[in-house]
């Protein structure tokens, strides 16, 4: 199996502060026109989103938590993560939303699933195929699960989970059969593919000895993936790392980065040899300590990186996404008030990561931490109980500022 391109940046799941978050939920319900209240379906309907700007809604279900989106199209994006804690608040034990329109509503969906279940990845293709990797929450233990829809969600249903596999982190589909996954046996990562949609998996290589906590996979040729990470370098810390394999995860390395990078959280790769990294210069591995955000770029496919410019507005990155190799926007978390608390921030570059702009935030009270840019124009990014529409400024012409 060969992996062609996919862009899908999510970090792996930290701790954010939900502090506010109602009162902010309640005023973007006020502020919007259709009247939709927080107990029906997530239905609405956003102002007009200008450029340069970054405007959030709530999602319906009480208490439920995101933590993956991916957009097949400019237009259709699916976002997944888990139920309410305790369950019996929820109405479905996992969280699927589903946006048809670029963002601006979203319908919930349901899985056949029993126990609850935290969805950490997804990956979309075409009009109609999605597969959500995470785990399931059992009694002792818990369990991989893997689901899948062809029918663009109106149903989902579970396929098999890769051998060993106590939960997955991310996975990466290039058409409606081929995928490859981010697993863990409990001692270690590893990566596994399907050749038909999730029915059987094939157990590929091992990460590199000591990375942790796995962000979103990114797979610009066949053959060819990175993921961003760390690895424990004391009690309670981390240095930043990244992970490389150019056959199908068979084989992964793990190249040198610069000094000062601290916990890396994601990465996307505009072409096969353009990528980017982002996380944070602090090390802190047990909490959210907000330091500023750390970016680092390789043109060589991930064999030798450099430090980029930090997006300003933003203490600690979480996820990026690049549709090109101008374009490339960048969320997470700032801190904010008296007492300090983090709520969500985002950054974009239109000119390859030289300088970054901080867009215009609405409704966003806590950090967004998955992203997707199916365009140049407009990205869909999630936190929390958070959907949220980004848009890049507009471009330079003569005798036109960007906006």
């Amino acid at each position: 199996m060969s992996i062609q391109p996919r862009r899908v940046s999510r970090p792996h799941r930290r701790l954010v502060s939900r502090a506010g978050a109602l009162v902010a939920a309640a005023t973007v319900v006020a502020g919007c026109s259709s009247g939709a209240s927080s107990g029906g379906p997530t239905t609405t309907t956003l102002p007009v989103l200008p450029a340069n700007s970054a405007i959030g809604q709530p999602i319906a279900a009480t208490g439920a938590r995101l933590t993956a989106v991916s957009c097949s199209t400019a237009t259709r994006c699916w976002a997944v993560g888990t139920a309410a804690t305790p369950v019996a608040l929820a109405a479905s034990p996992l969280t699927i939303e589903r946006t048809t329109n670029g963002g601006a509503t979203w319908v919930p969906q349901a899985a056949p699933v029993s126990a609850t279940t935290d969805l950490d990845g997804v990956s979309c293709v075409g009009q109609s195929f999605c597969l959500a990797v995470g785990y399931a929450q059992g009694s002792v233990a818990t369990t991989g699960a893997v689901y899948v829809t062809s029918n663009a969600g109106a149903s989902w249903q579970a396929v098999a989970v890769p051998s060993g596999a106590l939960a997955l982190d991310d996975v990466v589909c290039t058409t409606s059969a081929s995928c490859i996954a981010l697993a863990t046996n409990g001692n270690g990562w590893f990566a596994a593919t399907t050749t038909n949609a999730g029915v059987a998996w094939t157990v590929a290589g091992s990460l590199p000895a000591g990375f942790a906590a796995p962000g979103a996979l990114s797979c610009p040729a066949a053959g060819e993936c990175l993921v961003a990470g760390y690895t424990v370098s004391s009690p309670g810390h981390g240095a930043g790392m990244v992970a490389v394999t150019t056959d199908d995860g068979a084989a992964w390395t793990a190249p040198a980065l610069p000094s000062g990078v601290g916990l890396l959280h994601g990465i996307s790769c505009a072409t096969p040899q353009d990528c980017l990294a982002v996380g944070t210069t602090s090390t802190g591995t047990l909490s959210v300590t907000v330091g500023t955000p750390a970016v680092v770029t390789t043109a060589d496919a991930g064999q030798t990186w450099t430090s980029g410019a930090p997006p300003s507005g933003i203490g600690d990155a979480f996820a990026a996404s690049c549709p090109d190799t101008s374009h490339c926007a960048v969320v997470g978390t700032k801190m904010t008030g008296t007492p300090a608390i983090p709520v969500g921030a985002a950054a974009t570059t239109s000119d390859a990561a030289a300088t970054w702009r901080s867009p215009v935030l609405r409704y966003l009270p806590v950090g967004l931490t998955a992203l997707d840019c199916p365009t140049s124009r407009l990205c869909i990014a999630v936190g929390g109980d958070e959907l949220a529409r980004l848009s890049f400024p507009t471009p330079k012409t003569h005798g036109n500022a960007a906006g």
